[in-house]
């Protein structure tokens, strides 16, 4: 791999510029930081290599808990990705730079500690499988939607004719209704709605939004997101979303709105249209940051994205986990159900 061959723990000392590397050139995200681990109030374990003696040529960003009774890698609340990250190969032939990642990958990979459950989604854009499928990882596919930055100017041409009404009669509602627009309000309002949303869904969220002001300090602090906030004309919170970004996209990690609005409303649209353009005014994609939900899935689509895949790996060396995890997995999604599930 261009290097020593070891991968190494680091010291904490060292997590900055894992930071830098992870987001940067490593082609990992925002999500596969340190800080972003240590926001959560996660413990956080940075496994990577280098070229030699210089730069970072690839690792992986490690937090691990209880969970099904072993020890487990887990993501911390509001993050999509995890798993390895590596620098572009150098190498000239495609052949050679295939090699080299992989080989990569898979070092980084055996660096990882015993555990019972391994739990990784990879982003958009990582398509090389092999060392995890050659390693007894079970692969399953999710999907999201992206509009890109150079859409900038056309991307509501992309939207499908009953978004684009729905949108338009949002704005109007808020203009005629009185209702404000506020981009810095309280992250404690943010998260009454995200709390109140999730129980309605039926998610556990309590975990998230007890910790979200704490977590999100640390992001405004290194301006790595905005909170979006609707207030009605009594100035109660009505609905809230939650954008963070890196060097390359803005992600669409929450939204919430509240109870007595749920269901006819559709003042959401009027901040997910502000969330699109400051992305693309910051230079980011929009990533709706997807759902295989079928309701969900619809509405992101409707907006007119880019569809791109996103990869979970699970591999369960522990028995009564790999139980657990398939009986849940099994209850969960219906699978006893016949018949087709069809959003046109």
């Amino acid at each position: 791999m261009d290097s020593d061959g070891t991968v190494r723990k680091l010291d904490s000392s060292e997590h900055d510029a894992w930071d830098a590397f992870a987001a940067g050139d490593g082609g990992g995200t925002i999500f596969h930081t340190a800080w972003w681990h240590r926001a959560w109030g996660a413990d956080v374990e940075i496994y990577a290599s280098r070229v030699g003696d210089g730069p970072l040529a690839g690792g992986i960003a490690l937090h691990t808990e209880r969970y099904l009774g072993v020890r487990a890698v887990r993501r911390p609340p509001l993050t999509p990705f995890n798993g390895p990250v590596v620098a572009p190969s150098s190498k000239s032939k495609r052949s050679s730079r295939y090699s080299q990642n992989r080989r990569r990958v898979s070092e980084i990979m055996a660096s990882c500690p015993r555990l019972g459950l391994y739990d990784f989604v990879l982003p958009p854009g990582v398509d090389d499988l092999m060392p995890f499928i050659w390693n007894g990882y079970s692969t399953s596919a999710k999907y999201t939607y992206v509009i890109p930055a150079s859409e900038k100017d056309l991307w509501e041409e992309g939207m499908s004719n009953r978004n684009r009404r729905t949108l338009e009669r949002a704005r109007e509602d808020v203009e005629r209704e009185g209702h404000v627009l506020v981009t810095d309000p309280p992250a404690t309002e943010v998260a009454e709605l995200l709390e109140g949303t999730a129980e309605v869904k039926g998610f556990a969220s309590r975990r998230s939004t007890e910790r979200l002001p704490a977590w999100w300090d640390a992001v405004s602090s290194r301006d790595s997101g905005r909170l979006y906030l609707l207030r009605d004309p009594d100035g109660r919170p009505a609905c809230a979303t939650v954008l963070v970004w890196d060097a390359r996209s803005a992600y669409y990690i929450a939204g919430g709105m509240r109870r007595d609005l749920r269901g006819e409303s559709r003042l959401n649209f009027v901040l997910i249209d502000r969330m699109i353009r400051d992305a693309h005014d910051l230079g980011r994609d929009f990533d709706f940051e997807g759902s295989i939900v079928p309701g969900v899935e619809l509405f992101f689509r409707r907006w007119g994205g880019e569809l791109r895949q996103e990869t979970r790996l699970v591999k369960i060396p522990a028995l009564h986990a790999y139980v657990l995890w398939n009986a849940h997995a099994y209850f969960r999604n219906g699978h006893r159900r016949t018949g087709w599930v069809s959003h046109l």
